[in-house]
């Protein structure tokens, strides 16, 4: 059909041509015909001229094949009258639906074929020739028209010219270039040919030369409708500051009904460089001027989709739906295709899919929405309607390539490696113009693709094509490809804004914050005050850590436009990220002013002159929940009484109220979503990571494309030790987000962190006072292998080499070790810790020195003693009360070693112990603990402590200051030999530390500076700690310790502790070294 009616309007221009020669062949007749078809070749007209005669054998009716180059028309009939010629129409519609009048010259030399010779004409035969039809300004003048509308021949040529032009043929390029260059030749001042080389050129890929003829044009025209054509072309090519200015230009010039017409193609424009804002206020004037056009309502819902304002935009789509109605038209299948994009920018994708197959049952399978409803399914996991509708796709040649490789995508996904590159090299064979389906087999291969890409950036002269490269190469993690991509586009075309805005973005997600500010920057200059610039800016400050600029950029967003939630919620995260809570509180609760209950209130009392129409009950509960400060509960209520007991309500009133509820949804979803945001930051900020948990998994519910939601609940899993949950939350953002580099970076942690891994130490203790009862050097090695069970769990065996030395009272003695520990993290709630060890001695004690510990004593000055071997153990208990406390309930068997009597007698002391810590707010600590501790040799004691600690700055680099207390006592005291003959083993009773009715006090002082390259939960640890305590004892035995420790893990797979500690005091002395080292597999 298209293809017919170009022909026909070829034939109207070739009619022009031989008017304008005011001449014709005497032979020439004007006729009434009907052109059953054309064609392109004769071959292909044949076939239809034999049809006919098929199908009309007794009626060829002056059949003929007819030559007008480049095409083949074929017609029939001949008659002087259009009644006559409408009749045979209708009788041949049949069989030739596509036919049309003509109303044409008859020429001889035009006829390549016909059913029977042409007969003069008589005037009672229904087909015959015209007289020809003389004009009234002459006798001998054979054209039809009057000489006032009759057409130069350079006019003729130009309306050839566009309609070869509009046919598209790449074999009319060469033709069109000439009759141009002609024409330009003879017309240099004339921009309606200069127009027309612009197009040629656009349409031929010659940007450059398109580029020099546009801004000659630009510098010349003063026609609106010509500068707005202009304006597009310039848009075409990327250059949306120069199609900005033309259209500011041109619309202050023109005025009234011209001037509206003007802004609603500008306010569509707007969306290419990111200027919502204005495209927006546009809309909305036309809304209010037209409150019943449908298309209006969608093309703001497309402008707010573009800045993320989901909710708003849904409302759009649903009004322009309801104006619409069921009809079933184009536009109401444009308003379902809008409803369905809107679920996937959403990143619903259980809702698209559902939407997918309403779309399907409403308007079946439309081949232009086929990959949109593939891709759906596909989100949201239903591969098998994924795989039948990209089978689909192959069976329309637009989109084979497009079906090929979503089915090789399929296969790749499920591992069948072969398959997948057989539908990519199908693909590369369809159209080998396009070069994904080559990088995708070139990558699943895994082989280097920078050859490949480097040789296309070499070729490529179209900056567009520069940049689709450049994003699939992000999808797939090739940033400096992508990168290379984006420079060579801004180097063939400095103005051609998609690559530098790209550029900036890719640079950002790169972590080349620097870099992306600086294109930023200059993008800014010329686009000031531009939403999607000022908003990238904001988000690239936020990632760079510049946290009081991304702020201040978020404000000037919303003073802009104060509807516009997603900059506050935004601002109040990146306030959150730089630790300003306060601040960031501050800005979502911008959205809950005016609450959404209130706003029922008002409706209600709007839309009801009296509200006792109301049950009184759904008042006074809306009115409890607005005075006890609600922002949404009062309308879940509302509403859900309502839904529950309609029969509440009369019909009218039941009506009334379901278009407040639609009127105030979006409100009440911005609200609700941006309260359980906030309760869920604050929570995480108090380190409240258990009800912050709870919300977030009600957010992410209610909207499952928030990925700031989605990261920080993986977030608030890993704190809680619940990792398994953390991978889970982690993959489910990427398939919101498959670019979230951070979500990729912490998911990789997740995974090193969850394999097993070799652990080697070694530690040094050595300590001196208390009389004898302190004096011990004690080394230990260890070797040991860490297994994760599910994740969360986990299960060690270590090996452990032990050199103790009681100084001058003993020599060495060396023993093995071997312990096995396990946690089990059961809940957020609940984690159990254990372990055994089992330590064995080598060799015995041989004791030195003895009349200095036993002055009384007679026996040998030396001697040797052996070693009881020991099993040793602990288990812990942790139950954490929602975040605002744990409680520590366990049992430890540990050594008591501090001398020389203590090794010799195996003692031990077994501890059962409780502790409550609780965390009143982020800042503040305090903890209580007991212990009562049962030694081997029937002593026994007890301990309290307390502390109570403020952090007077907040990560990375925290200072603490911490009070602590401790209260000791032992039943039964240390007793020294006075016997003559003393054994080392029996006479020395309760050889350790027995305080009575002791208490201790400190000024613990520490500082923490994480060094860290991410500050998230995982991330590789490397921090040092100093702390310095200040302490004093009931007898007055004040004391100093220093401890340092530093902490790095180099790779994702090693990584080292080392540590030490001094502490001095009159009674007691001590020192250790710490250097721990581990591998992960």
């Amino acid at each position: 059909m298209k293809n017919t009616y170009q022909i026909a309007w070829l034939f109207i221009v070739v009619l022009f041509l031989l008017c304008s020669k005011a001449s014709a062949d005497d032979g020439d007749k004007l006729i009434w015909t009907v052109q059953l078809g054309s064609y392109e070749s004769v071959d292909e007209a044949r076939g239809s001229f034999e049809k006919y005669l098929s199908t009309y054998p007794h009626d060829p009716a002056n059949l003929r094949i007819e030559e007008h180059s480049p095409y083949f028309a074929l017609r029939s009939g001949s008659f002087a009258d259009k009644l006559s010629a409408q009749e045979f129409l209708d009788r041949v519609k049949s069989g030739f639906p596509d036919a049309l009048l003509v109303h044409a010259y008859f020429r001889l030399d035009r006829i390549v074929e016909q059913a029977s010779p042409v007969k003069s004409a008589v005037s009672n035969q229904p087909h015959y020739f015209p007289k020809p039809i003389v004009s009234s300004e002459s006798k001998s003048q054979k054209s039809i028209v009057p000489a006032q509308d009759r057409i130069s021949d350079i006019e003729s040529r130009i309306m050839l010219t566009e309609l070869l032009m509009s046919m598209g043929r790449q074999e009319d390029l060469a033709r069109i270039r000439a009759v141009l260059e002609s024409l330009r030749k003879s017309l240099p001042d004339d921009n309606r040919v200069l127009i027309l080389l612009i197009r040629l050129e656009l349409t031929s890929d010659n940007r450059e030369k398109a580029l020099s003829f546009m801004d000659e044009l630009y510098l010349q025209e003063n026609d609106p409708d010509t500068l707005l054509e202009l304006a597009d072309m310039y848009a075409s090519l990327g250059h949306y500051e120069k199609c900005r200015d033309i259209f500011i230009t041109v619309l202050q010039r023109l005025s009234g009904k011209r001037k509206q017409e003007a802004e609603s193609i500008f306010a569509d424009r707007t969306m290419l460089w990111g200027d919502f804002y204005r495209g927006e206020d546009i809309l909305r004037r036309e809304i209010q001027n037209n409150p019943h056009d449908p298309e209006t309502y969608l093309r703001l819902a497309r402008n707010l989709m573009a800045q993320q304002r989901y909710e708003q935009a849904g409302k759009n789509i649903d009004k322009a739906l309801s104006i619409e109605g069921a009809t079933f038209s184009r536009m109401h299948e444009e308003i379902w295709s809008d409803k369905l994009n809107l679920a996937l920018l959403e990143r619903d994708f259980a809702k698209a899919a559902k939407m997918s197959s309403q779309f399907i049952d409403i308007f079946g399978l439309r081949e232009n929405m086929l990959l949109t409803l593939a891709r759906s399914y596909y989100l949201n996991g239903q591969t098998q309607k994924f795989r039948e509708l990209s089978r689909l796709c192959i069976e329309h040649e637009s989109l084979e390539y497009d079906g090929l490789i979503n089915l090789g995508r399929l296969a790749e996904k499920d591992d069948e490696t072969d398959l997948a590159l057989e539908y990519y090299s199908e693909a590369a064979r369809k159209d080998p113009a396009r070069p994904d389906a080559v990088l995708r087999a070139m990558m699943l291969r895994e082989e280097s693709v920078d050859t490949y890409v480097n040789e296309l950036i070499s070729q490529e002269i179209n900056p567009a094509d520069l940049e689709q490269l450049a994003w699939f190469l992000t999808d797939n993690k090739e940033y400096d490809l992508a990168v290379n991509c984006l420079e060579t586009a801004v180097d063939i075309d400095n103005d051609f804004f998609p690559a530098r805005m790209s550029l900036s973005e890719i640079y950002g997600i790169m972590g080349e914050y620097e870099k992306s500010l600086d294109i930023l920057a200059e993008l800014e200059d010329k686009f000031p005050q531009t939403f999607k610039v000022s908003l990238t800016k904001a988000r690239v400050l936020a990632w760079s850590r510049q946290y009081d600029l991304a702020l201040d950029a978020y404000e000037d967003l919303f003073e802009a436009n104060d509807k516009n939630h997603v900059v506050m919620i935004e601002a109040g995260r990146t306030a959150y990220w730089g630790k300003m809570a306060d601040r960031g509180d501050e800005f979502y609760s911008k959205l809950f002013d005016p609450a959404v209950d209130e706003m029922l209130w008002g409706q209600l009392s709007e839309k009801f002159d009296n509200v006792s129409v109301l049950p009184p009950s759904l008042l006074d509960d809306l009115q409890l929940n607005i005075d006890s400060g609600s922002i949404y509960s009062g309308y879940e209520e509302f509403f859900g009484q309502i839904q529950r007991h309609p029969e509440l309500l009369s019909a009218e009133v039941l009506e009334i109220i379901n278009m407040i509820l639609k009127d105030l949804e979006p409100c009440y979803l911005i609200q609700k979503r941006a309260f359980l945001e906030q309760q869920s930051k604050n929570m995480a900020w108090n380190r409240r990571f258990a009800p912050a948990r709870r919300h977030l998994k009600e957010l992410v519910e209610l909207q499952p494309g928030n990925q700031e939601a989605w990261f920080d609940l993986a977030q608030a899993s890993c704190v809680l030790g619940l990792c398994d949950e953390e991978a889970k939350t982690y993959e489910q953002l990427l398939i919101v987000d498959p670019n979230n580099t951070l979500a990729v970076k912490a998911l990789e942690r997740q995974k090193d962190r969850s394999r097993p891994l070799i652990s080697a130490g070694y530690d040094f203790w050595k300590e001196k006072g208390r009389g004898d009862l302190a004096r011990m050097s004690r080394h230990r090695f260890d070797l040991g292998v860490e297994v994760p069970v599910f994740c969360r769990h986990n299960l060690s065996l270590t090996w452990h080499k032990y050199i103790e030395s009681p100084d001058k009272y003993g020599s060495s003695v060396q023993a093995d070790g071997i312990s096995i520990d396990g946690k089990v993290v059961a809940s957020a709630y609940l984690t159990l810790r254990g372990g055994l060890t089992h330590k064995t001695y080598s060799q015995r004690l041989k004791v030195k020195d003895f009349q200095s510990l036993a002055p009384s004593s007679t026996g040998p000055d030396q001697f040797k003693a052996g070693l009881d071997d020991q099993t040793l153990g602990y288990l812990d208990m942790l139950i954490n009360f929602d975040s605002y406390a744990h409680l520590t309930l366990g049992f430890t068997r540990q050594e008591e070693l501090a001398n020389v009597m203590a090794l010799a007698q195996g003692i031990y002391s077994d501890r059962f112990k409780a502790r409550l810590d609780v965390f009143p707010a982020r800042k503040w600590d305090w903890s209580f603990g007991g212990e009562y501790i049962d030694y081997r040799d029937g002593n026994s004691g007890q301990m309290y402590e307390t502390s109570l600690g403020y952090a007077f700055t907040d990560h990375p680099r925290m200072f603490k200051a911490t009070l602590a207390g401790q209260v000791r006592d032992t039943s039964k005291e240390y007793q020294a030999c006075s016997e003559m003959q003393c054994s080392i083993k029996d006479d020395f009773h309760h050889p350790y530390w027995t305080p009575r009715n002791y208490w201790s006090a400190a000024l613990i002082l520490e500082f923490r500076h994480d060094l860290a390259e991410d500050f998230f939960c995982g991330a590789r640890d490397h921090y040092y700690e100093l702390r310095l305590s200040l302490g004093t004892e009931k007898d007055n035995n004040h004391s100093i310790e220093a401890m340092v420790r530093w902490v790095r893990e180099f790779t994702p797979g090693l990584g080292i502790d080392a540590r030490a500690m001094w502490h001095n005091s009159r009674e007691w002395d001590a020192i250790s070294l710490g250097l721990g080292a581990f591998y992960r597999f």
